[in-house]
């Protein structure tokens, strides 16, 4: 029997590398400063070191009209699969809760009342 390998989304620095940097033929250097972002920072997220932010997230929209949402979804999927590959042997053995069920959305809208 094949084991199941589950896939992980691309990071989002290779779509901005793909879809931004060389469909728009730009070096990362004129990238960064068309977005008033640091080179260096910018340079660690198109190598997958590190996510995109909100800060980044917000200028990205601004310089190619997908919006700061899609940007930190891309980033939130990746990230949730790499935890999820990360802890597969860990998650397999947590014992799902079989009480009462959990009110998290009352609880949840109860603490963004002050927001």
């Amino acid at each position: 029997m094949k084991q199941f390998v589950p896939v992980i989304p691309t990071h989002p620095g290779h779509v901005i590398r793909q879809h931004v940097l060389q469909a728009l033929g730009l070096s990362a250097a004129e990238l960064a400063r068309s977005l008033r972002f640091n080179k260096v920072a910018l340079h660690y997220v198109l190598h997958g070191r590190t996510g995109i932010s909100p800060a980044l997230a917000v200028r990205l929209a601004c310089f190619s009209n997908i919006s700061a949402e899609d940007w930190l979804n891309l980033q939130q999927r990746y990230d949730m699969a790499l935890a999820q590959l990360k802890s597969a042997e860990k998650l397999a053995k947590i014992v799902p809760y079989g009480g009462r069920p959990l009110r998290l959305k009352n609880t949840m809208a109860k603490s963004m009342d002050g927001l």
